[in-house]
Order: C-alpha cells, then sequence, then structure tokens
C-alpha cells in the first residue's frame, strides 16, 4: 500500500512533469523511485533532501512525521465546520493537504465534492463524488451513502437534468436507515429537494406527497432541537476540559461550531416543512388548520428565519388573515412581507411576487394585484420551473378576465 511519504513523491512529481527516471536520475536508480511510491522502501533522511530540491519543495516537507488519525480526524472536524461557515478556500487548503491515508479517503472525497460544488466547479465534483462512491463500497461506509446520494441529486438540478437529480434524491431517500432517529433532519431535507424538483418539472401530485413526508419528519423528530442542544453542550464539556495539543483544541471548536449550524439546519428544515402544510392547507381553504402550521413555524422562526422564509410565512399569515375576515391583521403581514426585498433565491422571489398578488386580490385591490402579477409574469420568462411559470401565467390570465379584458386573457393563456 502506498505510504503518505510515498504518495507525496509521485504527486509532486506530477506535477513538475517528471518521470520516475528523470527524478532519479544521478540520485538514486528508477526502481527505488518505484518502490518508494508504492510503499515498499522507506527513504532516508539525506535521499528525501536531494528528491525535495529537484522537486523544488522544502526538505521539511517530505521529512515531516506521517500525521495520525487523531490528527486527520481534528482536520475533518475543522475542514467540515470551514464548509458549513461557506469558507471553501480554507475547506479546500486542508482538504489538499490531509487527502493521503487511504484509511480517510471516503471522508476526504466527500467533504471535497461538498467543498468544489460550493465552489461552483461541478466537473471536479463529480469526480470527486465519483470518487468518493467507490471508496464508501469499498470500505462497506454504507452511513455515507444518503449523503453522497443526496450530493449526486444536487448536482444534476444545478446542470438541470431535473430527472436526473430526482433519481438521485430518490435513491437518496432509500439509502437512509429508518431505524437512527437521528437521520430524521436527513430525511427532511432530502423530501424538500424532491418536492421542490417535482414542482420544478410540474409533477404536483408527487410534490405534495413529499411535502407531506418532510412534515412526517418534522414530527417524528420532535425531539430534534434538543439533540442538538446536548452534542453542543457535550462539545462545550470537551472544550473546557481539554488539555492535549492544538489539534484536538481544533476539532472540539469545530464540533462545537458544527454542532450550532447543525441546530439551525435542523430548525430551517422544520420551519419549511410547516410553511409547506400551512400552503396546503390554505389551497384547500382550511384555514385553521393553517394556522395551527403557522404558530408552529413561528415559534421556530424565533430561533431562525432566513429572510426568504420569514416573507413566505409573513405571506401565508395576511393569506389566512383575509380569509378569517382580519382585513387589519392581513394587511400588516402582506406589508411586512413587501418590505423584505432582498431575497436571494430567484424562484422564492416570484413566489412571493405571486403570493402577494393573491393577497392583494383577497384585500380587494384588484389593481394592486394585477400589477404585482406582471411583475411576477416578468420573472418568469426564463425561469426553468415550469410550474411556477403555469401558476404565474393562469392567475395573471384570471386577473385580466375580472377586470373585463377578455383579450387580454386569452394571450396570456396563449
Amino acid at each position: 500500500m502506498p505510504s503518505l511519504i510515498g504518495n507525496q513523491i509521485r504527486e509532486l512529481r506530477k506535477q513538475a512533469h517528471l518521470t520516475q527516471t528523470e527524478l532519479a536520475k544521478d540520485i538514486v536508480t528508477p526502481s527505488m523511485i518505484s518502490q518508494i511510491e508504492a510503499g515498499k522502501a522507506s527513504p532516508s533522511r539525506a535521499l528525501l533532501s536531494k528528491l525535495a530540491l529537484r522537486l523544488h519543495t522544502p526538505p521539511e516537507y517530505l521529512l515531516e512525521q506521517p500525521m495520525t488519525q487523531e490528527t486527520i480526524a481534528s482536520r475533518i472536524e475543522v475542514i467540515r465546520a470551514c464548509i458549513l461557515m461557506k469558507r471553501f478556500d480554507d475547506a479546500k487548503y486542508w482538504i489538499d493537504q490531509t487527502l493521503e491515508p487511504s484509511a480517510m479517503h471516503v471522508e476526504l472525497y466527500v467533504l471535497l465534492a461538498k467543498t468544489l460544488m460550493g465552489m461552483r466547479r461541478f466537473q471536479e465534483a463529480s469526480h470527486a463524488l465519483a470518487q468518493s462512491m467507490t471508496e464508501c463500497f469499498a470500505q462497506n461506509r454504507n452511513d455515507l451513502l444518503p449523503e453522497i446520494l443526496l450530493m449526486q441529486g444536487d448536482l444534476y438540478r444545478e446542470c438541470s437534468d431535473l430527472y436526473l437529480a430526482i433519481d438521485g434524491y430518490e435513491q437518496a431517500y432509500k439509502a437512509l436507515p429508518y431505524q437512527v432517529k437521528e437521520h430524521a433532519r436527513n430525511a427532511v431535507e432530502i423530501c424538500l429537494r424532491l418536492s421542490r424538483v417535482y414542482h420544478d418539472v410540474g409533477d404536483t401530485a408527487n410534490a405534495r406527497y413529499y411535502e407531506q413526508k418532510a412534515l412526517d419528519h418534522v414530527i417524528f423528530e420532535e425531539n430534534g432541537e434538543k439533540m442538538c442542544e446536548d452534542r453542543l453542550a457535550q462539545a462545550l464539556a470537551l472544550l473546557r476540559t481539554s488539555q492535549s495539543a492544538k489539534e484536538q483544541e481544533a476539532m472540539q471548536l469545530a464540533i462545537c461550531t458544527y454542532s450550532m449550524i447543525e441546530a439551525r439546519t435542523y430548525l430551517e428544515s422544520a420551519l419549511r416543512a410547516y410553511l409547506l402544510q400551512a400552503e396546503q392547507d390554505i389551497a384547500e381553504k382550511r384555514y385553521a388548520e393553517a394556522k395551527t402550521w403557522l404558530i408552529r413555524a413561528k415559534t421556530c422562526a424565533l430561533l431562525h428565519e432566513t429572510p426568504s422564509l420569514r416573507a413566505r410565512r409573513l405571506l401565508l399569515s395576511a393569506i389566512t388573515a383575509y380569509a378569517e375576515q382580519q382585513p387589519d391583521v392581513a394587511f400588516e403581514y402582506a406589508k411586512d412581507a413587501l418590505s423584505i426585498a432582498h431575497l436571494e433565491d430567484e424562484d422564492e422571489t416570484l413566489y412571493i411576487l405571486l403570493m402577494t398578488s393573491v393577497a392583494a386580490h383577497k384585500a380587494g385591490q384588484l389593481t394592486e394585484a394585477l400589477t404585482l402579477a406582471n411583475c411576477a409574469k416578468a420573472g418568469v420568462e426564463d425561469c426553468p420551473n415550469l410550474h411556477l411559470r403555469q401558476q404565474t401565467l393562469s392567475w395573471l390570465s384570471q386577473l385580466y378576465a375580472l377586470t373585463g379584458n377578455i383579450k387580454a386573457a386569452k394571450r396570456i393563456l396563449a
């Protein structure tokens, strides 16, 4: 099996565009270089110094002692925290520094794929995912399979291969170990992605099915917040009592960060699932039930809520209030929702515009509803979300019909 030093020499030789014969010239035989790279021979410190000089690298780089498993585990936690904090350059640097011992390749390739996707280097991410899948099966690490398949679905979706994305997400969902309650949060994320991509291809039935599945998993893991709090408490306890080296200290800090972000991720997933259920109840005119889900959503929102989710929650609250004959309350909700103008997700922004138009219509402001619907139409011209496009055009046609402009209504549908 190749050694750490053997791998380092091989990679540096390739980067320098040297053959084994060229590297060995006047130093050792090419056969010795081959044996070193294959892990069949251990070079002396003097030989390593000469090879480092020819490879244009500091001798200290090759003379360093191999990393221990504890060091690698510490770096993995730091890399994971870097990814969660979107510090992808730092993550990539430490992955490159650590991606050597074969026992850890599977975790590092998974993290490498996440990092490359975060950097939007999708072709390289695809190669890393393929390697992580190979290592996953080779090392019998089925626990990592759902995460790898989920990223595969994300990658296909980024490349607009929606049906391949669906296949990747569904495989990830099937690979989840349901007997492990902790994985319910992962199931929520997968179901929400499946719901959205099914909406993108216009399959409303399956979209609704996975919305309900997401909600089921949120209810199943109703103690999810406590689980994350317990993890954070354990990490903080380790941090207070540790007397180990700096690598160990870094790992504990990373675990602390990871636990906090994990809690935030769970809360966001739960919030999205509650809003999807409220939206479904509103569509079916079950306003009392919708109000119950919105109250639960507001509880999650007190701990964590993104601007786009806040706007969506406020709009659903506005529509529910209109239906319950509370126009003043509804107006306040709608006004607050409209004030959130810095949304990053284009689809979400268009959805907000459409829902605001609906809210304005329910308030009896037909002109305002028509203006907002036209704004939404301008944004969906090139939108790949077929369901959202159809919803917008259908709603705009209805509004034109209500104003008596039948010709415009027909033109929109055509």
